[in-house]
């Protein structure tokens, strides 16, 4: 019984060290992570608006349940983005879209897929160089946006996002490129259909849905 009595004894201590621990640690990190989160929107906004855009954020509300911000150039509106998360194939990715004020799409940015299958839905976030190890580590630095973010620009979140699953965007020619955007369609991850999917419905569920709410919130 003495036994039993030290054993749990010694357990709540190590229970309470460790709660203790965590809430330390947690009390530490928090506003670093807030911090980094900010961060974070501030460079997706710079790739989903156009170049010289001022983004200024807004509250969530009942017609409008998803952060987001208005974009404005010269005091002019030129669009919105809206930062929203749909669930994937194993966790929920999470994205900001900007687009204008018909709908067409400005810029994708993916802020967290990292809890996809890795290799396969990870890939939302892959980016394709053109330069090698051997040519590249004394020349200029290049900018590479994700291939599959890049592909979003210029369609229309009013009609139903197709998904091309005959070729990856970043092997397809410019005919081909153009031809899907006219269709209104997205090229899929080889293997992630469902990671593509989760996507492009995401957009359709949260910029698609409340277009109309954004344009008389703030047109």
């Amino acid at each position: 019984m003495a036994d039993v009595i030290r054993l749990t004894v010694v357990l709540f201590i190590i229970s309470m060290v460790a709660g203790l621990a965590l809430a330390l640690t947690n009390s530490k990190t928090k506003d670093k992570i807030a911090e980094q989160k900010i961060l974070k929107n501030e460079a997706a906004l710079q790739v989903v608006f156009p170049s010289g855009v001022d983004p200024i954020e807004k509250e969530s509300n009942s017609d409008i349940p998803y952060p987001h911000w208005i974009g404005k150039k010269d005091n002019k509106l030129v669009g919105f983005a809206i930062k929203a998360s749909n669930r994937g194939y194993s966790s929920n990715i999470e994205f900001i879209i900007g687009l204008d004020s018909i709908g067409k799409i400005f810029g994708l940015s993916i802020l967290s897929a990292s809890g996809e299958t890795p290799g396969l839905g990870t890939r939302l976030s892959e980016s394709i160089s053109d330069k090698y190890i051997w040519n590249g580590l004394f020349a200029k630095k290049q900018t590479v946006l994700p291939w599959f973010s890049t592909q979003f620009k210029g369609i229309d979140v009013t009609k139903k996002i197709g998904i091309d699953k005959s070729k990856e965007w970043h092997r397809m020619s410019k005919t081909e490129r153009q031809a899907i955007i006219k269709e209104n369609k997205i090229s899929a991850l080889t293997g992630a259909t469902i990671s593509t999917r989760a996507v492009s419905d995401g957009i359709s569920k949260s910029a698609g849905k409340y277009l109309s709410e954004l344009k008389a919130k703030y047109n």
